[in-house]
This record gives structure tokens, C-alpha cells and sequence, in this order.
């Protein structure tokens, strides 16, 4: 009967102590559990943005196309240069 008076007394002198505990353990696992949300929807948009690059990349023209494609602006551009020179020259 003694061990019951004086685990009823613990329990009231240290009942705002119990609560105010009890309150941070619920607000920190709040917190923590919104941060980890937070940062799987970050990780989840990162991921996006690098399968849009991965995309972007694998679309991309090869180096041989490339070449082809510019070939005739590069062959112009030398023309270009040439006319001038010879302008400049007169």
C-alpha cells in the first residue's frame, strides 16, 4: 500500500513534467515526419528534372549529324571571310 501512496505522489508532482514531455515527443516526431515528407517530394522532383535531362540527352543530335548539319554554314562562313578579305583589300 506504501509503494502505491508514493507512485500516486511521484505521479502528481511530476505530472506537469509527464505532459509537457509527452507534448514535445508528439511535436518532435510532428516535425520530423512533415521534414520527411518534405524532402521525398524534393527527392521525388530532383528525380523528374534528372529523367527530363536523361531525356534531353538521348535526344540529342550525334557528332557525325552535327558535322553534317553545320558543314555548309561552316563552308559559307569561309566564303564569307574570303569575300571580305578580298574587299577589304581593294
Amino acid at each position: 500500500m506504501n509503494n502505491t501512496n508514493g507512485t500516486s505522489k511521484w505521479i502528481r508532482d511530476n505530472l506537469w513534467n509527464l505532459i509537457l514531455t509527452t507534448i514535445g515527443i508528439v511535436v518532435a516526431f510532428t516535425v520530423m515526419q512533415t521534414k520527411i515528407s518534405f524532402l521525398e517530394v524534393r527527392a521525388q522532383a530532383n528525380y523528374d528534372r534528372i529523367s527530363k535531362l536523361e531525356e534531353l540527352i538521348n535526344n540529342l543530335p550525334d557528332k557525325e549529324t552535327l558535322n553534317l548539319e553545320l558543314a555548309p554554314i561552316k563552308s559559307d562562313l569561309t566564303e564569307i571571310k574570303i569575300d571580305l578579305k578580298k574587299h577589304l583589300q581593294q
